[in-house]
C-alpha cells in the first residue's frame, strides 16, 4: 500500500458550506429552503409549549408543504393537536402551504 498525499488547504482558501452550496443550482435551493424553514420554525415556535420547543426541528419546506420532526411519537401526538394553528399562521403569513406534516425523528422513512 502506497502513502498517497493529501493538499493542505489554508484557512483563506476554504470556502464555507453555505458559499460552497451557492455555487450550484441544486445545493442553492436545499439551502435556501432550509434556511426558511429554519425561519419559519423560530417565528412560529411560541405556538408550541415551552416544554416542547427543544423537541422540534423544522424539516423540509416545499411549495406546499412543510414537515415538522418530532424527537419522539409523544411529541409528534402533542404536534397533532396544534397543527391546525400551526397551518392557519403559515397562511396568515402569506406563505402556500396547504399542509403541515409531523414526522417522528425515528421514522422519516414513512
Amino acid at each position: 500500500m502506497g502513502y498517497q498525499a493529501y493538499r493542505v488547504v489554508q484557512p483563506s482558501q476554504a470556502l464555507d458550506i453555505v458559499a460552497a452550496a451557492n455555487t450550484q443550482p441544486t445545493l442553492a435551493r436545499l439551502t435556501k429552503a432550509a434556511q426558511e424553514s429554519a425561519a419559519l420554525w423560530q417565528s412560529l415556535s411560541h405556538l408550541v409549549p415551552n416544554p416542547m420547543r427543544s423537541l422540534v426541528l423544522a424539516g423540509p419546506l416545499d411549495e406546499k408543504a412543510w414537515c415538522l420532526i418530532a424527537a419522539n411519537s409523544a411529541v409528534a401526538a402533542k404536534l397533532r393537536h396544534i397543527q391546525p394553528t400551526l397551518l392557519e399562521a403559515c397562511k396568515q403569513r402569506g406563505m402556500g402551504i396547504e399542509s403541515v406534516r409531523i414526522k417522528v425523528a425515528g421514522k422519516l422513512n414513512t
